[in-house]
Formats: C-alpha cells, sequence, structure tokens
C-alpha cells in the first residue's frame, strides 16, 4: 500500500523494505478512511471461470456510531442496467478475498454522478435492513448497560443512607453525579446518526 502510494507520489522507494507495520507512515495510512475517488478511472476487473455480468461491485461503510459494533461493511453487485443482484455481492467478494481466484486488472473510465446516484440509491435501499437491525442492536446494548449501572447505583444508594451525617451527605451528591453522568451517556447513546459511504467502486466484467 505505501510503495504505490509513494510512487504515485513520485518519491523515493528504496527504503521500503526496511519499513516495519510500526512505524509511523503505515499507521498513518491505516488509520485513514477509505473513500472513492469520484474522478479518477475505475479500476476494471474480470473473473476467470465465474459466471457473472458486467456491472459494479460495490463496498459501502455502513456505520451508526464511532464504536466498531456499530459499523458494517456491504458488498453490493448492480449490473450494467442497474439492477441489483441481491445475492451476487457476497459471492463476488468471496471470490475477491480468495487467493486461488484468477482476474485480469484495468482501468476504465469513470462513471456520471447521475449513475453514481442511482447506485448509490439501490444501494440504500438494500442496505436499509442492516440499518435497522445495528440500529436496534445500539438501543438494546445502551439499554442493558444503563439498566446494569442504575441497578449498582440503588444498591450504593441505600449503603449510602447509613453512618455520620457529613459523610453520609458527601456520598448522596456523589452518587447524583454519576447518576446524571450515567442518564446522559444513556442519553447520547440513544442517538443515531447513520453515515452511508463508498468505500471502493469496481467495473466487473462478464
Amino acid at each position: 500500500m505505501l510503495a504505490y502510494y509513494e510512487s504515485w507520489q513520485d518519491r523515493d522507494l528504496q527504503l521500503i523494505d526496511h519499513i516495519g507495520i510500526n512505524d509511523e507512515e503505515i499507521i498513518k495510512h491505516l488509520r485513514t478512511e477509505i473513500l472513492q475517488d469520484r474522478t479518477s478511472q475505475l479500476m476494471s476487473v474480470g473473473i476467470k471461470n465465474f459466471p457473472n455480468e458486467d456491472g459494479y461491485l460495490m463496498l459501502w461503510e455502513l456505520s451508526i456510531s464511532e464504536e466498531e459494533s456499530g459499523k458494517r461493511i456491504i458488498p453490493i453487485f448492480v449490473n450494467e442496467n442497474f439492477l441489483l443482484r441481491p445475492m451476487a455481492g457476497k459471492r463476488i467478494m468471496d471470490v475477491f478475498l480468495d487467493g486461488t481466484s484468477g482476474m485480469t486488472v484495468s482501468s476504465t473510465p469513470n462513471i456520471t454522478e447521475t449513475e453514481y446516484q442511482q447506485l448509490e440509491k439501490l444501494s440504500m435501499d438494500f442496505a436499509y435492513d442492516t440499518f435497522v437491525e445495528l440500529k436496534e442492536k445500539q438501543i438494546q446494548l445502551n439499554q442493558e448497560s444503563c439498566n446494569k449501572y442504575m441497578y449498582a447505583l440503588k444498591l450504593r444508594e441505600a449503603a449510602g443512607y447509613i453512618g455520620i451525617e457529613n459523610i453520609r451527605r458527601s456520598r448522596l451528591a456523589k452518587l447524583a453525579r454519576e447518576k446524571a453522568s450515567i442518564e446522559a451517556k444513556y442519553k447520547k447513546g440513544s442517538q443515531i446518526y447513520p453515515d452511508f459511504r463508498l468505500m471502493i467502486l469496481v467495473r466487473l466484467e462478464a
């Protein structure tokens, strides 16, 4: 990855072999969000000995939170007539990840903004069920976490009424602050901010 990037920037590649996974440059690239370049040429791929039709393979990242549990990578295939093939995306992605697959790779002109919008609309409709699943899961986990902390807080509140007056007041005030913090965290966790971004678009040749 770094070699490709440095070559694109017309930089010296002599030290590439001496760079490890913990190198600052490597870490920077690994943390970079992947987004499809909507101006450059597309990668065009043909898969040998695989029944397929002309079209577009996309990887979309759907996220509803910053946590990894709130994110999904969704492979989607749409043919050249802009018909979505629900099962094809995962099948093609499995072929891409199979080291024994035979492929031909070239480049092809990019698509128009109107075509991008068509692909996005089809993909969003397809990803809706996944969004609902992620949303319900987050709401459930958020509620369970809140219930657990609130239960523990009630037990501590009951114990807080025992003891010397000034110490008791201090304990109860501290517990009140903790309760407010838990309620604020619960409220934040209940808010859903979905994000749907195109990571990769590949032209597939039959």
